[in-house]
């Protein structure tokens, strides 16, 4: 068969420029029949440029960014030193042109045996390669058992290599999230390993206990806590929390409350303890929690309770219809008022008229032996006028002497008190809105303010006992 290559002559077909503007597009559809790919390469800034077909081959979409190094990256690493040395001698000018095969790892992590040839299209003036052009063609590379067994380790290794990635990262946002927690904590938490040291601890623990960076608190805590746990054995035994330590971690758990002197003041403390096993080792975690309000509360609540005790026990003392001698009654309710408030004398005063004036006459008091040696002087009476100079207005107003020695300032205070006396409370006693007399007590130990529920036991137990003066009088001298 004999081909006229007179036909084959561009100036002899009509259809020369149509054929000339389809050639692009009849060369990128060859291209992707055989696969084969056009790149070009910008070698100062080892920048890659691919063509569609590049980007099939190699597993990539067109709209991902190849990063500065790719070219390097998509050669199987076995492969790399072959493909190197012939790249090398045509960039160094010593061929005149590039040829290689070579396995490439796609994006997805297979490999594919391709066939690549190019050459420097550019040089600057000192011979050095800018850029070269080249085509990348997938072909068919017969493998035997040992290459399979390769691809398919390979495969494996990089199915691991991106799971140990996923991992990894799964591990820094573990961390990270365990840090944030740990570190946003509002209570002191303290790490120790399985030595017993500590080894760890939040913001709110360094702030609390006055440390000003965290390696001097892991430093310096257990010798810092010898010294503010008032109950510390000397420093040359095991500290009382280096015992709660040890036996968090033969029993797992631990709970306990101790006092500790920080900034002048006892502040109690809830600890809890907790063992966490981690591979074969261990660590304690110890969570610490002022509880200083909860103790206050609790405190409140136990004296209201003794002082509703005490009122429900004097008003038993006072009306029991068994009672003889009621002078007697008066005493032991003065007696257990002054006990209730940890008081060494108590005394109640009732108002008598005499010669047109107000006077107070004293009918009981109660004394702790021993602060009081000078015999009692019996009833004392006193004007009003005298000792506390506009008294109706005051005592129609809100009018108590909660004092210590030193501050008296008015004559019924100093007329009532003792030399013994440190700190005093006085309080009037109003009975059906009448003005009916005092009652008093006196501490002995210590100078203080009497706090307002002794005050309001006070007033109470003192109407308590006017009333029952009343009933008894009354009873006694009827009509």
């Amino acid at each position: 068969m004999v081909i006229n290559t007179d036909y084959l002559s561009y100036h002899d077909l009509d259809i020369e420029d149509d054929f000339k503007a389809s050639f692009p597009k009849t060369l990128a559809t060859l291209f992707s029949v055989i696969h084969l790919g056009a790149w070009r390469w910008y070698i100062p800034e080892d920048e890659l440029f691919f063509d569609r077909q590049c980007f099939f081959i190699t597993g990539y979409e067109s709209t991902d960014l190849l990063p500065r190094g790719i070219k390097k990256e998509l050669v199987y690493f076995k492969d790399r030193d072959n493909m190197a040395k012939s790249l090398i001698s045509h960039l160094k000018g010593k061929t005149a042109y590039y040829e290689a095969e070579f396995r490439i790892v796609r994006k997805d992590g297979t490999l594919v045996w391709v066939q690549e040839r190019g050459a420097v299209t550019e040089r600057d003036k000192s011979g050095a390669p800018v850029y070269m052009t080249g085509l990348l063609q997938e072909i068919a590379r017969p493998c035997g058992e040992k290459e399979l067994k390769r691809e398919k380790l390979f495969k494996e290794n990089e199915r691991l290599r991106i799971n140990l990635e996923i991992l990894q990262t799964n591990l820094e946002e573990t961390q990270s999230l365990g840090t944030s927690l740990f570190n946003s904590n509002p209570h002191l938490h303290i790490l120790f390993n399985s030595s017993l040291n500590p080894i760890n601890c939040n913001p709110v623990a360094m702030e609390y206990f006055g440390f000003s960076s965290k390696e001097t608190f892991l430093a310096q805590f257990m010798q810092f806590i010898r010294i503010i746990v008032p109950a510390s054995p000397p420093a040359d035994n095991p500290s009382f929390l280096k015992e709660k330590l040890h036996y968090t971690a033969r029993y797992g758990y631990c709970a306990f409350e101790m006092k500790v002197l920080l900034r002048g003041e006892t502040v109690p403390l809830q600890v809890i303890c907790k063992r966490i096993s981690l591979a074969g080792r261990f660590i304690i975690s110890m969570y610490l929690s002022d509880i200083s309000a909860l103790k206050n509360a609790q405190g409140r609540l136990m004296r209201q309770e003794r002082q509703l005790h005490a009122l429900y026990t004097l008003a038993f003392l006072l009306f029991s219809s068994c009672q003889e001698d009621f002078s007697l009654v008066i005493y032991k309710s003065l007696k257990h008022l002054g006990q209730s408030v940890k008081a060494d004398r108590a005394y109640i005063w009732k108002n008598v008229l005499a010669e047109g004036r107000l006077r107070g006459a004293k009918i009981s008091e109660w004394k702790v032996p021993h602060f009081f040696d000078r015999p009692d002087q019996g009833l004392i009476s006193f004007s009003y006028d005298d000792y506390l100079p506009n008294w109706r207005e005051k005592i129609s107003g809100k009018f108590n002497i909660n004092k210590v020695f030193q501050d008296l300032e008015t004559p019924l205070a100093r007329l009532h008190s003792s030399e013994n006396a440190l700190s005093f409370l006085i309080v009037p006693i109003l009975l059906k809105g009448e003005f009916w007399g005092f009652i008093g007590i006196e501490n002995c130990t210590n100078e203080h303010f009497f706090c307002q529920r002794e005050e309001m036991l006070l007033k109470n137990g003192g109407a308590l006992i006017a009333a029952a003066v009343d009933q008894y009088e009354g009873k006694r001298c009827p009509g």
